[in-house]
C-alpha cells in the first residue's frame, strides 16, 4: 500500500483534474521545471508540515498590476498570493496561503 502522503496527494490531483482553468494539467510532483507547454497548470507536493499551495503560468498571462496580497479564487477556496516568482524562463509562480 502506497504511504498515506501520496495517497492524499494523488487524491488531490483526481480532485483538481478537469477543472476549466488547467483540465488534465495537474501533476502529483514534478523533477523537472514546468514547459510552457504545460501552462497553466497545478502542481500537487505532499511534504511534511504545511506547505503552501502554488501556480504555475505564463508570465505574459499575469495580470497587470498582480502583487502579493491579491486576492485569488480557485474552484471555489479563496487565496491570498504571497509570493511572484519570476522563474527567468517566461514561467512565474505565485505562491498561495488560505
Amino acid at each position: 500500500m502506497a504511504h498515506l502522503r501520496k495517497q492524499i496527494r494523488d487524491n488531490v490531483v483526481t480532485a483538481l483534474t478537469g477543472l476549466s482553468t488547467t483540465g488534465s494539467r495537474v501533476y502529483g510532483s514534478r523533477v523537472y521545471p514546468m514547459a510552457a507547454a504545460n501552462l497553466p497548470g497545478l502542481c500537487v507536493y505532499a511534504r511534511r508540515g504545511q506547505c503552501p499551495a502554488s501556480i504555475y503560468l505564463h508570465y505574459a498571462d499575469l495580470p497587470d498590476g498582480a502583487a502579493s496580497g491579491d486576492a485569488i479564487t480557485i474552484d471555489g477556496t479563496a487565496y491570498t498570493v504571497r509570493v511572484i516568482q519570476p522563474e527567468g524562463t517566461g514561467v512565474t509562480t505565485l505562491v498561495l496561503e488560505k
